[in-house]
């Protein structure tokens, strides 16, 4: 979520995230569904992003916690 909202659109190649391939894409395929990010089809390749003003609309607020707690989360682990 951080990622691709710090940067807009994304290619699933370009998520630093550590997961397998499979993994990433089943995971954007259920954010993509439930509404969180919208995909756009580039030749073979797809592009996501979050659904910015429908996420602020829904849940004003959230978008700026959720990488604040996943940046917390990990700095707490160690």
């Amino acid at each position: 979520m951080a990622q691709l909202g710090a940067a807009g659109e994304r290619y699933r190649s370009e998520l630093d995230v550590p997961l397998s391939t499979s993994t990433l894409s089943h995971l954007l395929k259920g954010l993509r569904e439930a509404g969180v990010t919208w995909t756009r089809i580039e030749g073979t390749r797809r592009l996501t992003a979050l659904r910015r003003d429908d996420l602020d609309a829904l849940f004003p607020g959230l978008q700026p916690a959720v990488p604040g707690a996943a940046a917390q989360s990990a700095g707490g682990a160690g």
